[in-house]
């Protein structure tokens, strides 16, 4: 989850004003923990992520596999806190299709979605954190714990500011 109002004034601010770069550092924290969970959870060997974008206006995803490169080869400026397992990348199987012709990309606006909604106040003030409940066992663990695992903040629930439900609501994930 990201929460661009905070980013603002952030010290990263001024880096991910850069077109496209919020996105592909996210997609790379998505990255870094789906593919650590798949390679713990099979024999590498036996193991792969299928990477397919839902097509956005705006995205150059020549870049983002360029940017993937960049990271592969650990030539990024900022050294990232962990890994991503590229043994089960296949950058040739990286796809970019319209989210109407594939259930799965429409799940996973679904599942945007109801983290949003759990946070963020609808027109009268109110949150609906009911259906992230519901997929709270869905989420990736690691010792036990969701978040910053399988529910990654940005910037971090310590340096957002948060009301009482809203910090209520990512302690469940601990």
């Amino acid at each position: 989850m990201s929460h661009k109002i905070m980013i603002a004034g952030s010290e990263h601010e001024e880096k991910f004003k850069k077109k496209g770069y919020l996105y592909n550092y996210l997609v790379r924290w998505l990255l870094e923990r789906v593919t650590t969970a798949c390679q713990r959870r099979a024999h590498p060997d036996a193991c792969s992520v299928r990477i397919v974008f839902s097509r956005r206006g705006g995205t150059n995803y020549q870049s983002m596999i360029e940017y993937f490169h960049l990271l592969r080869n650990g030539s990024e400026a900022t050294p990232p806190a962990r890994r991503v397992a590229w043994s089960v990348i296949d950058f040739d199987q990286i796809a970019v299709e319209n989210h109407s012709q594939w259930a799965g990309l429409q799940f996973s606006d679904c599942i945007t979605s109801a983290f949003a909604a759990a946070v963020e106040p609808n027109p009268y003030g109110n949150y609906e954190p009911t259906y992230a409940y519901i997929l709270q066992d869905r989420l990736i663990r690691q010792d036990g714990r969701a978040l910053n695992c399988g529910l990654a903040v940005v910037p971090s629930v310590q340096a957002s500011a948060l009301d009482r439900r809203q910090q209520t609501f990512f302690e469940s994930f601990m």
